[in-house]
């Protein structure tokens, strides 16, 4: 848990560092399927994540669509998919996706692992707590 804490911090200050900004709203709590929509989230490039985030923001409709790149958060482990700060799987690990499952939202992808062989991982992104994600729109 306090691995999943101190991704969250780095991907959140990363985010901001690329030029987003802070609503004035308080963020909302919650874990990402609590918060994103992820029926509408995407994966781009492999690894940047898309989704409409609620923020709090009436005036915008209350969601934002949002990018978090998850090489930030998480790496290969041996053709496993783990949260690590900094991980960038994408050096190790290819065709990679998204889905849904009972409404848990998986990242999948096949990973090169110690024996040379190509494995399939799937990482469970739906508990990973981004306030920061949710309290983030677009600089202007």
């Amino acid at each position: 848990m306090r691995l999943l804490a101190q991704i969250v911090l780095f991907a959140s200050s990363a985010i901001l560092a690329a030029g987003w900004r802070r609503s004035a709203n308080p963020p909302l709590n919650g874990t990402f399927a609590d918060v994103c929509g992820y029926g509408g989230g995407r994966l781009t490039e492999g690894r940047w994540l898309g989704a409409y985030c609620r923020n709090n923001q009436v005036e915008v409709y209350n969601y934002t669509y949002t990018w978090i790149d998850l090489n930030l958060c998480v790496a290969n482990n041996d053709g496993q998919l783990i949260a690590y700060n900094n991980g960038n799987y994408t050096s190790s690990c290819g065709n990679c996706t998204v889905f849904v499952q009972s409404k848990t939202l998986f990242l999948n992808c096949i990973c090169w692992n110690s024996a040379k062989h190509y494995t399939n991982s799937s990482l469970d992104l739906s508990n990973y707590q981004p306030p920061s994600l949710s309290s983030l729109i677009p600089g202007r």
